[in-house]
């Protein structure tokens, strides 16, 4: 029945010279209706495939997560933007830049950690 049912659309989309792949993408989707699925399920959330959206998803180590976090950088970020926001930090924390004081000293260290994290890893395009 429903493969009866997704060959009528595909039939109908081709009589009204309809575009190949969206008769096809709409064959799929009464289908997949027709036996009881929710077709923002079947196209993902953001109208995409699930399957293709888990892949482009990056799945960090905690400690490439963490360092992240102490440079207040994004996970989208390319390495040479996450060099760009380390050096502004290292700039504004460092006690010979700031006039000498020392309370930023425990940030300035996290912040050259997470650089040190960050700079080897392959997680992230140059």
């Amino acid at each position: 029945m429903l493969v009866l049912l997704g060959i009528a659309v595909i039939v109908i989309g081709f009589v009204l010279r309809l575009n190949p792949l969206l008769v096809i993408a709409a064959s799929a989707l009464v289908t997949g209706w027709a036996s009881g699925h929710d077709p923002l399920e079947i196209l993902g959330a953001n109208g995409t495939n699930p399957e293709v959206r888990t892949q482009t998803a990056r799945k960090l180590p905690p400690t490439e997560r963490r360092a992240l976090e102490i440079l207040e950088a994004k996970e989208t970020w390319t390495r040479g933007e996450i060099r760009k926001q380390y050096k502004s930090l290292v700039k504004d924390l460092h006690p010979d830049m700031n006039g000498g004081d020392r309370s930023d000293e425990d940030r300035l260290q996290a912040v050259v950690w997470a650089w040190d994290q960050i700079k080897d890893s392959r997680s992230f395009k140059d």
